[in-house]
């Protein structure tokens, strides 16, 4: 739920989850909009804890990187935009600190989001395509009813990549889509109809109707926008 109108960044936000009566408030920021989160639901916290204690077992010692369950993570060439994802683990070696006790200054190199009954596909793949453009390596997007996981990376060509887990371990690819080069920005309206992602190199923008039922895309339309598109903005009139 968006909670204010002004841009809020990384500086304000650690100010405002310090203040005493946000203690127990969970936050998110996309594109400089401040976002609360709900508490979950039983079994979203416990699929949360299995996946941390499995990534736990694996590496007991901490050897290959760090686990943190609802951390937050955001990446130094956006202070505008922080994620929390249910689950995460970011690689050592990296450029951060071992261990911080504030939000973590990259993004995390695994991010598991577990969908709630709160909501949509359309919303935790924006969520995806988040991560991805700013720099997580794998995204884990766990759907409790269908007993199902999406995997989502970037191809060579820096094109989002979604492949589907059933119940049984199978793979099955679930969908590859042509967008304007170097995909800076994208954006979907408040229906959950429509996506719209700019090319930053190639200074258009791509207009997508979204598939209600499985999130697939179909381009319908494309504009010539100005130079070097940045952001897309989405308004009801």
């Amino acid at each position: 739920m968006a909670i204010q109108q002004r841009a809020y960044d990384i500086d304000d936000l650690w100010q405002l989850v310090c203040q005493a009566e946000n203690a127990d408030k969970h936050f998110e920021l996309i594109n400089g909009e401040l976002f609360e989160m709900a508490p979950t639901g039983e079994e979203h916290g416990l699929l949360a804890g299995d996946i941390f204690h499995f990534i736990r077992l694996f590496d007991p010692e901490r050897k290959l990187g760090i686990p943190a369950v609802d951390a937050g993570y955001y990446s130094p060439d956006d202070p505008n935009t922080l994620l929390s994802p249910d689950v995460a683990f970011r690689r050592t070696g990296r450029n951060a600190p071992p261990l911080t006790k504030t939000f973590v200054p990259v993004m995390p190199d695994l991010a598991v989001e577990i969908v709630s009954p709160s909501n949509t596909m359309a919303q935790i793949r924006r969520k995806a395509a988040l991560y991805l453009q700013h720099g997580t390596q794998l995204v884990w997007i766990v759907i409790p009813n269908k007993w199902t996981a999406e995997v989502c990376r970037l191809d060579a060509d820096g094109k989002i990549q979604s492949t589907f887990i059933d119940a049984d371990g199978a793979l099955s690819p679930f969908g590859h889509y042509p967008v304007p080069a170097s995909p800076r920005s994208f954006n979907i309206d408040p229906t959950g109809t429509y996506l719209y992602c700019a090319g930053e190199a190639a200074d258009r923008m791509t207009c997508y109707q979204v598939d209600a039922t499985n999130g697939a895309l179909q381009p319908i339309a494309d504009y010539e926008v100005g130079s070097q598109p940045f952001w897309v903005m989405v308004t009801t009139l």
